[in-house]
C-alpha cells in the first residue's frame, strides 16, 4: 500500500484546447462528474486534487491534448507548487 510508505497521489485534472473540447460531448460530462467526485478526492488521506484546466490556452496545443514544449513551463510550476504544498503540509502534521 503506497499510503503507508507516505507515497500521495495528485489527480491533474489536465487542460484540453477548447476548440477541442466545444467539439467533444464528453468535456462537459468529464467537468460534470469531476464536480461530484472532487469532494470525495479531497477527503482521502494521501489524495489531492489539481486544477489545471485553468492553463488552457489554445495556442500551448500542438494537437487535440499534447502541449507545446515552449508551453510546459506553467503545468510543471503548478504541478511543481502543488508538490511543495503537499510536502510542506507533510512536514507541519504531527507524526502518530
Amino acid at each position: 500500500d503506497l499510503s503507508e510508505r507516505g507515497a500521495t497521489v495528485i489527480v491533474a485534472d489536465l487542460p484540453i484546447p477548447a476548440w477541442h473540447a466545444q467539439g467533444l460531448p464528453y468535456d462537459q460530462d468529464h467537468q460534470t462528474k469531476m464536480a461530484a467526485i472532487i469532494p470525495e478526492i479531497e477527503q482521502l488521506d494521501g489524495v489531492s486534487y489539481l486544477d489545471m484546466r485553468a492553463l488552457n490556452d489554445d495556442d500551448s496545443f500542438y494537437d487535440d491534448a499534447h502541449v507545446r514544449p515552449r508551453s510546459q513551463q506553467p503545468w510543471t510550476d503548478a504541478l511543481y507548487d502543488a508538490v511543495k504544498d503537499i510536502e510542506s503540509a507533510r512536514k507541519n502534521t504531527p507524526s502518530e
